[in-house]
């Protein structure tokens, strides 16, 4: 391998800067169980779960035997059979839907490896974990909602919680397009669709009303964890004994695999190699020769060179930036924690497996590390604004696929970014009026209409080096104004205030939401019920791949 493939393998990349996704992914973050039914949800992903099963087999029920067949009994309410086939489709929806953002054209193969096949009725298909079929896994997964959703949507009426005006305008916005969505895609109307989907006797009224207990348990959920708050003192008190665990490090490694240096082996039939143990100890050998040749060499720039000379291998260097210690490997944790670190300083740790009575242990490999730094996090976490000016043209570099933009091409976004920094600043100049001219301006649609405003920034944030810089600098004022240039184009930058919070005590913060939020989840729902009865008219053939 040549040097520029290795620079190429270990330049970081680049997280993509301030798109609407990203502050969707920042604000949903907070939430315990974010909302999976929704329209969209059921649009884009729930007619691949269904319609194919169910134009197969046609709708010949007018949907009265279904609306009286009492299929489940949750917390002693009734569920007929259109109500538990809404719990019953999302619940296999929602699996679809996690699969397929993490796996995306892959996904097949998560349902692959769970046993699961997509091109047969779920009822003729057993679980092998639990020996029932995965109609049963499915309705099972229904019914845990439906007891989530009926305690919490219970306790919420009686603590006299409606639902917040904003959820309340999007799911009155969600049900008033359903039809018009309906027939625009071809399905007559909202009734005809929601049939189709979820079987005889679904209708615009029935599926309301689940929407509509669906949000406000979770709204209601929501509402108790954003009430959960702590003093300082608490704050302290619970972090006391491990205080290293908020706090984030910038380091350098190497690791040297005894199978990178491994030499000789012996190729079978079908091309795979295996080596005697012998040659294994013989390339662990070369590998701790090559760690400690590493580490002789004492800074980490003659590392990175020597790094670049070891041809053949995939041998790097990663270069990180604040890490949390809870997200570092152990082994390189404990030795970046130690308190006589210094900046630049070189270690070398043994990776190896623990001994066992029944066999000892292996080593795998060798790091070698550099420490730059370690940062408590205890500064106050930045809220800026921005207004984004990109750049225009560029052309794709077939290689990395990059956009690559020519010297005119930035010099006109950056003439841009200064014309409309001095027209603010002729003008009233204050966050007002910035605000204005973002909504205005802005090339980053997804926050110019919150007036450019991203908030809790801190050091593990995820923007690109130049703006994360700006925004987290700890000389930087209130009212502070500039124009910052990254891969994206001319930012300028304003900075609004400094949260309440420090990083350090916002990640101490969210521990303890988790834990007492999952305690009183836990308790609340200690007691709710919820218990099969007449399945007849649930629709358990559904076919996931259609």
């Amino acid at each position: 391998m040549s040097a520029s493939d290795k620079k190429q393998l270990r330049k970081e990349k680049e997280l993509e800067v301030l798109t609407a996704k990203q502050r969707e992914e920042q604000a949903e973050a907070k939430k315990l169980r974010t909302y999976t039914i929704t329209f969209i949800a059921i649009m884009a992903v729930v007619v691949i779960l269904a319609i194919g099963s169910l134009i197969n087999t046609g709708i010949k029920s007018s949907g009265v035997v279904e609306k009286n067949t009492i299929a489940a009994t949750v917390n002693g309410q009734e569920l007929n059979a259109v109500e538990l086939n809404y719990y019953y489709n999302d619940a296999i929806n929602e699996m679809y839907q996690e699969a397929y953002t993490q796996y995306t054209s892959y996904y097949e193969l998560f349902f692959e490896a769970m046993g699961l096949d997509l091109s047969k009725p779920l009822d003729q298909q057993t679980n092998s974990e639990t020996g029932d079929t995965w109609a049963k896994f499915f309705v099972d997964a229904g019914l845990e909602n439906a007891k989530y959703d009926y305690t919490f949507a219970k306790m919420a009426a009686d603590a006299g919680f409606t639902l917040p005006e904003e959820d309340q305008t999007t799911l009155d916005t969600q049900l008033n397009n359903l039809n018009t969505n309906a027939i625009l895609s071809g399905y007559g109307s909202a009734d005809s669709y929601l049939k189709l989907v979820y079987g005889a006797g679904s209708d615009l009224e029935s599926y309301k009303a689940y929407l509509t207990r669906t949000a406000l348990a979770e709204a209601y959920v929501q509402d108790h964890l954003d009430s959960l708050t702590y003093d300082q003192a608490k704050l302290e008190e619970y972090a006391k004994d491990k205080v290293n665990n908020y706090n984030s490090y910038d380091y350098s490694y190497v690791y040297l695999s005894y199978t990178s240096f491994q030499e000789g082996g012996t190729k079978n039939e079908d091309g795979t190699t295996t080596y005697t143990d012998a040659e294994k100890d013989a390339a662990r050998a070369k590998a701790k020769q090559t760690a400690e040749e590493l580490f002789a060499l004492g800074n980490l720039d003659d590392i990175r060179d020597k790094v670049n000379e070891i041809e053949g291998t995939e041998i790097v260097v990663n270069d990180l930036t604040a890490q949390l210690h809870t997200n570092i490997n152990q082994l390189l944790a404990d030795w970046l924690a130690a308190p006589e670190r210094t900046a630049g300083e070189i270690g070398i740790l043994e990776n190896a497996t623990t001994a066992t009575d029944s066999a000892p242990s292996v080593v795998n490999g060798y790091y070698v590390i550099c420490f730059t730094k370690k940062t408590d996090n205890t500064a106050k976490m930045a809220n800026v604004r921005h207004l984004l000016v990109q750049y225009e043209g560029g052309t794709e570099d077939e290689v990395s696929g990059e956009m690559i933009y020519t010297t005119e091409e930035m010099n006109a976004a950056k003439e841009e970014a200064e014309k409309l920094l001095k027209q603010w600043r002729d003008g009233a100049a204050t966050e007002e009026s910035f605000i204005e001219l973002i909504k205005e301006h802005s090339d980053d649609s997804g926050s110019a209409t919150t007036g450019g405003l991203y908030e809790d920034i801190n050091p593990a944030s995820q923007y690109v080096p130049n703006f994360l810089a700006w925004a987290i600098d700890p000389t930087r004022g209130v009212g502070d104004v500039e124009i910052v240039q990254t891969d994206y184009g001319y930012h300028i930058m304003y900075f609004s205030s400094y949260s309440e919070l420090s990083y350090r005590d916002s990640l101490i913060t969210a521990e303890l939401q988790t834990e007492d939020q999952n305690a009183w989840t836990e308790a609340s729902l200690k007691d709710a019920t919820a218990v099969t009865a007449d399945l007849s008219k649930t629709k358990l053939d559904l076919v996931i791949g259609g």
